[in-house]
């Protein structure tokens, strides 16, 4: 009896042993010594690892934009992706950005325009039909002698009106930012006709357009170009967004001494509101003169030709 029980007692102390001996289970060694580069841990923690999204669907990083660009000819989607401007002015009838291009370029800061001009009616846009000539539609008025194929309207006429709203309704829809309306001192034209309601009936067509556009995107912009003095009256500094100006301080590259505009254009920027100039100088002196006036009066500016064909601005030192 006392045999077994030494023998059970020693089978006891050895399994103890053993137990006791065995290796304490493996564990992940983590490194958090900082290294010399970074002076932080190399351990990547799973809530670091960054998302990878397929090639299609990669956000761009927003850039740092300034100035803008103004062209309505020969523009491509990677040309006006490439820019390094802040606002974008092109035509819808001469690129065509899609919604999903237009969305690329919203990810990198940009604000896209179409050009359209209101004032005038071109025999090369889609809505000029066969037929058309000076007084029919009753709306076509005279040639502008300067620009062949292009003809005064009578832009109070609801014709005419219906044909502009529903261009600006497919840029809106389209995912344009905004509109860049030209020619809209074509209401000077028809006050020298006699016309005394005609800078009126030109801020009421801009109305019309603003609450056509935000029917569909609330934030659309409306930006004419020209015309500052019509900021003289309070319905129209309520319906725009901001302000195009060509020919401040040059004309090509003679200087202009006195721009009456530039007190309006002043009083827009201190109202909030943006203001987008354009000179055409061609001398590099001018061009670098053109930046400094811009800049200080605290607009968005830019050089251009006359065509409006360059892929990218003018710049000072070019």
């Amino acid at each position: 009896m006392k045999l077994k029980l030494i023998l059970l007692l020693s089978i006891l102390l050895f399994i103890v042993a053993c137990v006791s001996e065995a290796p304490e289970p493996a564990t992940e060694q983590v490194n958090l010594e900082p290294t010399p580069e970074s002076g932080r841990s190399t351990e990547v923690l799973p809530s670091e690892v960054p998302e990878i999204l397929p090639p299609e669907v990669q956000a761009e990083e927003p850039s740092t934009l300034d100035d803008w660009h103004y062209q309505l000819q020969d523009a491509t989607f990677s040309s006006v992706r490439e820019l390094q401007t802040a606002y974008v002015i092109v035509d819808i009838d001469d690129i065509d950005l899609s919604a999903e291009q237009l969305g690329v370029l919203h990810q990198q800061g940009k604000t896209i325009f179409s050009y359209l001009s209101i004032g005038e009616a071109e025999d090369y846009r889609e809505y000029w039909q066969d037929g058309w000539r000076v007084g029919s539609p009753s709306f076509i008025d005279a040639e502008n002698p300067g620009w062949e194929g292009n003809f005064k309207v009578k832009y109070w006429d609801l014709g005419w009106q219906e044909i502009i709203l529903a261009k600006v309704e497919m840029i809106a829809e389209q995912g344009y930012d905004g509109v860049y309306l030209d020619i809209i001192d074509a209401y000077e034209y028809y006050e020298e006709q006699g016309r005394e309601t005609a800078a009126q009936e030109m801020i009421d067509f801009v109305r019309k357009i603003r609450e056509a556009s935000q029917q569909i995107n609330p934030s659309f912009l409306i930006v004419p170009q020209n015309a500052a003095e019509l900021y003289t009256f309070e319905e129209y500094r309520q319906i725009i967004d901001g302000f195009g100006k060509e020919d401040t301080w040059f004309d090509d590259d003679e200087e202009i001494s006195d721009d009456s505009s530039l007190s309006f254009l002043d009083q827009a920027v201190r109202d909030g509101k943006f203001v987008l100039a354009v000179d055409y100088p061609t001398i590099e002196k001018k061009i670098c003169e053109f930046y400094k006036e811009c800049n200080s009066h605290g607009f968005y500016c830019t050089v251009s030709d006359r065509d409006l064909d360059l892929s990218e601005p003018i710049f000072c030192g070019d």
